[in-house]
């Protein structure tokens, strides 16, 4: 006589675990997809800032090395000319101190000119750096991120050949200043600038070629960060797919547990009265 009640009772609870079971799922997987979203849109917005330093740190660096490699053929212009000017002078019959004065004078504009392009090479090392150390965080996060190497090497030769022209200005100086005024002074100014000229062409012609480097690195570290934000793209829309997946389940479990609980009640309907 119990056996019926019994049963309803069992297949009641079932319905009823059933229902909870699957809705308590639908809520989680809603929940999850959402923060998944959200989490997604943040990672975004933050590597789209972290880009934005890459190529605004690349753009800089290129000008730079743009108005650099300018300023080098400049001075090696202006180097050559007082290269000729000393030698002129160097073989003149009746050298002049005051025209020494000149020279040494011109010199000395050369080397603060030369102080200046120092100062935005500097520019260009610190924008290379900055951009380096941004995709360097990015690839923290991000796997299969690469941080080119290439502007570093590039630029490491670049600091050789200024070394070279520290050197060469400095022993321009030194030659000229310690020389007693007269032709063998400007004798040994014009050689010493003709060195200096060759070392600041040559640096010109290697900086000619970074911006190009440079840009290239850029172009490189645009098409990385394009990947990575792919491949955030795919990996969430692969979670939420699976999600919904479960999400699927868990409405198909909540359906069930409606139809156990609509049996006992067809069941009743159909028994004949007593």
């Amino acid at each position: 006589m119990t056996t019926q009640p019994s049963t309803a009772s069992a297949r009641s609870k079932r319905a009823l675990a059933a229902k909870v079971a699957g809705a308590i799922g639908i809520a989680i997987c809603a929940v999850i997809i959402v923060v998944v979203w959200l989490g997604r849109g943040a990672i975004a917005g933050a590597i789209d800032g972290l880009a934005a330093d890459v190529n605004g740190g690349f753009e800089r660096a290129v000008t730079a090395t743009d108005a650099v490699a300018t300023r080098l053929d400049e001075a090696a212009t202006n180097i050559g000319a007082i290269a000729g000017d000393a030698a002129d002078f160097a073989s003149s019959s009746s050298p002049s101190s005051d025209r020494l004065a000149g020279l040494q004078s011109r010199l000395g504009q050369v080397g603060d000119r030369y102080v200046e392009i120092r100062t935005r090479y500097g520019e260009v090392k610190e924008n290379v750096s900055s951009a380096r150390s941004a995709l360097r965080t990015l690839a923290r996060f991000v796997p299969g991120v690469d941080v080119p190497e290439e502007p570093t090497a590039v630029l490491a030769g670049v600091d050789e050949k200024l070394q070279a022209i520290d050197g060469a200005l400095t022993s321009a100086w030194d030659a000229v200043q310690s020389a007693s005024p007269g032709s063998a002074a400007a004798s040994a100014l014009s050689d010493r600038l003709t060195a200096l000229e060759g070392f600041v062409s040559g640096a010109a012609a290697a900086v000619d070629g970074v911006s190009a480097r440079l840009t290239t690195a850029q172009t490189n570290a645009s098409n990385t960060i394009s990947s990575a934000q792919t491949i955030i793209l795919i990996a969430t829309v692969a979670i939420t797919a699976l999600l919904i997946w479960v999400l699927l389940l868990n409405v198909a479990l909540f359906l069930l547990g409606r139809a156990w609980q609509r049996e006992p009640r067809e069941s009743a309907s159909e028994r004949p009265a007593a």
